[in-house]
C-alpha cells in the first residue's frame, strides 16, 4: 500500500510513515476537487434514491463501451442502502450502455483486516451487484482515499471510457487513509478514469 512520509498537508491532515495519527474531518470540497480534477462529478441525493442516483450518473455520463466501477461505503449506516441496491439491481443493470463492463467493490476503514473486496470488471454484471450486496457485518469508519486507489489498481480497464461511482452518506476523513488526494487523482488520470461521488443525505 502507498503511504505518505511525515508531514502535514492543509488539504489532507496529518501522516506518518505507517499510517494516520489525527483524522481531520472533510467536507464536500474533498469530493468537487477529485470530480474536477478527473472529469467526474459530485451529485447528491436523498437515501431513499440511491437505485435513481446509480441510474442518472450512468445514464448521463457513460456511453457505449463504458468500464464502471461502483464503489460502495460499508459502514454501519449503509446497510439499508445496500438492500435497495439488492432489490432493484435489475433497473441499475437495464441503465448500463452497450458493451459497457461493471465491477463492484466495497470498502470499511483500511487498518482493518479485509477491509476493500472487489469483483474484476466484466461483461455480466451480476458479478458486480452480488459482490457489493453480500451479507457482512457494517462498520462506524471508512478510509475513502485508499479504496478508491486500490479500485483504481484492482481492476483490469480496457474500455476507453472509464469511470469509480463512489457511493457514501459521509464526508472524506482525511486522517483515516493512508493515502492522499494528490495520490489518487494522479492514479486516476494516469488511466483516464473519471471520479464520481454520490452523496446519499439523510
Amino acid at each position: 500500500m502507498d503511504s505518505q512520509s511525515s508531514g502535514t498537508n492543509t488539504n489532507t491532515g496529518y501522516f506518518s510513515s505507517v499510517g494516520p495519527i489525527v483524522t481531520v474531518s472533510g467536507t464536500r470540497s474533498e469530493y468537487d476537487r477529485l470530480s474536477f480534477l478527473t472529469g467526474g462529478q459530485y451529485v447528491e441525493y436523498g437515501h431513499q434514491q440511491l437505485v435513481r442516483a446509480i441510474e442518472d450518473v450512468i445514464i448521463q455520463h457513460a456511453g457505449d463501451s463504458t468500464d464502471i466501477v461502483i464503489l460502495v461505503d460499508i459502514s454501519g449506516s449503509m446497510g439499508n442502502n445496500i438492500k435497495s441496491i439488492y432489490k432493484e439491481s435489475n433497473e441499475i443493470m437495464s441503465a448500463m450502455p452497450f458493451g459497457s463492463r461493471l465491477g463492484g467493490a466495497t470498502f470499511k476503514f483500511s487498518k482493518t483486516p479485509d477491509w476493500f473486496a472487489f469483483s474484476d470488471l466484466n461483461e455480466d454484471h451480476q458479478y458486480a451487484i452480488d459482490l457489493i450486496t453480500q451479507k457482512r457485518k457494517y462498520f462506524s469508519s471508512e478510509s475513502h482515499y485508499d479504496a478508491l486507489l486500490r479500485a483504481i489498481k484492482s481492476n483490469t480497464w480496457k474500455n476507453r471510457k472509464r469511470m469509480v461511482i463512489t457511493i457514501t452518506d459521509e464526508f472524506i476523513e482525511s486522517g483515516e487513509n493512508f493515502n492522499s488526494e494528490s495520490t489518487v487523482v494522479a492514479a486516476a488520470k494516469a488511466k483516464d478514469i473519471e471520479l464520481y461521488t454520490i452523496m446519499l443525505k439523510y
